[in-house]
């Protein structure tokens, strides 16, 4: 009865996932489950993040999970006392407490974060308890002083900055003696973005964020460039006019006898644990007239090869992962088409990268070429196609100063801002 109430629950929403996403598991298993709508590099960032965060020393975890709430949020200094709930292990009923707090504790690792830890506190209290039950006076001053500790001006003293915690008990905004608009105007930055879109952007025009929205409080349609495989291809389209080393200046050049060609595989070989396989512009040549290809494919990621020959080269066909053998990029062609020259435009960022044409004994020269013009206007218009017509940019983004100094370089008008998030109109 117990796996069927959790299939109850688990079930639709790994439907849902598979009926919207392709994948049943997702965001996580995207190598598994190849689709358009995660990438892989984005999962193995957020993978590794929750594992660690940005703490270069994990030695006082302990410390930090109880006390200092370095790991966004604190279990409280009593649980500093852990420890002695092991001697809980002498009785049969603490071994099999202990089991179920080990058995809770599996996936922990993965995310770090204090609040993972709420499923193994109850057993972990009990095991405690089971040893303290021993001397009830005892056991009632550590009650006693767990509550104090816990009070929100209490903590405050102890907690370090930042930490996500209850800081005061705002019951007129729970009863509604403060107005919702009001409170959440004080307390929500995101509601403030969100009521700020609502209020500029006209009904049914598309916003591209690069910061998060207090989207259930606003009606605009926005796009958060990090939550989805399409939000960071843009991210991407938006940087590379302003880093010269994203700039499709690496030419790997192929040149070959003449032949007929029907289908051209080209492999990538190396494996690296950074660098990601990109190309800017990928053409071929027979003689000095370029060819098109009638199809291309790709793997991984075969979603967007189109962006390998769309002629924007404020756009890239990436593989979205590091790369490893068998990476390739595919091009079929017309019956009785002849090529002699194929080039992969690339940028300088993919030092690692190997790659070779199939079944084709070719010449490479890796010829670096000059920077092409100003990009800008070539990204915005990808932005475009998207359906995108507002951008929504953070001051720490790193496009956002460019945008901010020359929006009419990217063909956008400056409109609104609160604290920090700039809002432009596209034209």
């Amino acid at each position: 009865m117990c796996r069927l109430a959790a299939a109850l629950i688990a079930v639709p929403w790994l439907v849902k996932n598979w009926i919207y996403v392709g994948n049943p598991l997702a965001p996580f298993l995207n190598r598994l489950f190849p689709n358009p709508y995660i990438h892989v590099n984005f999962e193995d960032f957020t993978r590794t993040w929750y594992r660690r965060y940005d703490v270069e020393d994990l030695r006082p975890w302990f410390w930090m999970v109880t006390v200092t709430g370095r790991l966004g949020g604190q279990l409280g200094p009593w649980f500093l006392l852990a420890p002695i709930g092991l001697a809980a292990l002498k009785w049969r009923e603490g071994r099999r407490i202990l089991l179920a707090a080990a058995v809770f504790l599996i996936p922990y690792p993965q995310n770090i974060a204090a609040r993972f830890l709420l499923p193994v506190l109850p057993f972990v209290a009990l095991a405690m308890a089971l040893v303290l039950i021993r001397w009830r006076l005892a056991m009632a001053g550590l009650v006693a002083c767990a509550a104090l500790l816990a009070w929100p001006s209490m903590t405050a003293r102890y907690e370090t900055g930042g930490n996500v915690r209850i800081k005061d008990i705002p019951w007129k905004a729970a009863l509604r003696l403060i107005p919702q608009d009001e409170f959440l105007a004080q307390h929500s930055f995101p509601w403030i973005t969100g009521q700020m879109l609502d209020t500029y952007v006209p009904a049914g025009k598309k916003v591209l964020s690069t910061t998060p929205v207090g989207e259930g409080y606003a009606k605009t349609d926005v796009m958060v460039t990090y939550q989805s495989a399409e939000g960071d291809q843009l991210q991407d389209t938006l940087t590379i006019p302003t880093q010269g080393g994203l700039l499709p200046t690496w030419n790997l050049r192929y040149t070959f006898p003449a032949r007929l060609v029907g289908r051209l595989r080209m492999t990538q070989t190396a494996s690296h644990p950074v660098d990601i396989w990109s190309i800017g512009e990928l053409k071929f040549f027979s003689g000095d007239r370029e060819v098109k290809a009638l199809h291309l494919d790709s793997r991984p990621f075969p979603y967007d090869i189109g962006l390998a020959v769309d002629g924007n080269l404020a756009t890239r066909w990436m593989a979205w992962e590091p790369i490893r053998p068998g990476m390739f990029v595919e091009a079929e062609f017309a019956p009785g088409t002849t090529l002699d020259r194929v080039e992969l435009h690339s940028s300088h960022d993919q030092g690692k990268v190997v790659v070779q044409l199939d079944g084709i004994d070719a010449r490479l020269e890796k010829v670096d070429e000059p920077a092409p013009g100003d990009l800008r206007l070539d990204a915005t218009r990808e932005l475009r196609r998207h359906g995108i017509d507002y951008l929504l940019i953070d001051d720490g983004n790193w496009v956002a100063a460019d945008v901010r100094e020359n929006p009419e370089l990217w063909g956008m008008k400056f409109v609104t801002e609160r604290g920090g998030n700039r809002l432009y109109v596209l034209y």
